[in-house]
């Protein structure tokens, strides 16, 4: 917020190690990701869907100037059938209403990457753009577009260390509106518990599905 300095600072996480690096713009180190898990959510909070998928993929990439300038395209459909839903404790519900949708996504990005080394900089500066678009099949979600910013800042730091400064956002827009009344999402997309021995328990269940898709219909989905 503006006006209100910096309170915490993290530097015990480094940069996105060697074997985690799949060359996306806009990826962030796995310790990063956990941190953030753990700081606003319970274990509990969460389900398992075990899930059919069937989709197709098309990638344009292409590195130009001595890979300094990287530009890529892509394009996305396929559909994923639902099989089980696990919760917490392992517990599974498998009469699950609307077990398919599908899906459109379309990509396009850029990163401009001016440091002294590609694979582990040392000093420089790089800077990735990320456009992305989904359009759901069931007119019940809510299609999204979502746009990351992702900067990053070298400087060497004594003789074999290197300070980095970076800079994340990711705004998620809401395209095409899906329902917003939990009623109707429930009888969509419900887990049929009165079929269910463990009634309640699968209760909890669809109750942390329906309030995910709640706030993906009401938000969209920006990156973490």
């Amino acid at each position: 917020m503006e006006g209100i300095p910096l309170r915490d600072l993290w530097c015990d996480i480094n940069n996105t190690q060697s074997g985690e690096k799949l060359k996306y713009a806009t990826q962030k180190p796995v310790k990063l990701l956990e941190r953030i898990l753990e700081l606003y959510s319970d274990e509990n909070d969460y389900y398992q869907t075990l899930e059919k998928t069937d989709s197709t993929t098309f990638r344009l990439q292409t590195q130009l100037w001595d890979q300094r300038f990287e530009f890529q395209l892509g394009y996305s459909y396929g559909k994923a059938d639902i099989q089980k839903i696990y919760d917490a404790d392992g517990n599974y519900f498998s009469n699950i209403q609307s077990p398919e949708r599908n899906w459109i996504d379309n990509i396009i990005g850029t990163q401009i990457d001016l440091t002294d080394n590609h694979f582990d900089p040392h000093q420089g500066f790089k800077l990735g753009l990320l456009h992305s678009s989904t359009n759901y099949g069931p007119e019940l979600l809510s299609d999204y577009a979502v746009n990351d910013l992702n900067a990053s800042f070298y400087f060497p730091f004594f003789k074999n260390d290197t300070l980095l400064f970076n800079y994340f956002q990711s705004q998620s827009v809401v395209t095409s509106s899906g329902t917003i009344d939990q009623t109707i999402l429930g009888q969509k997309l419900g887990l049929g518990c009165d079929l269910e021995n463990k009634q309640k328990l699968c209760e909890t269940a669809e109750n942390r599905r329906l309030q995910y898709w709640l706030e993906r219909n009401k938000q969209g989905k920006a990156s973490r």
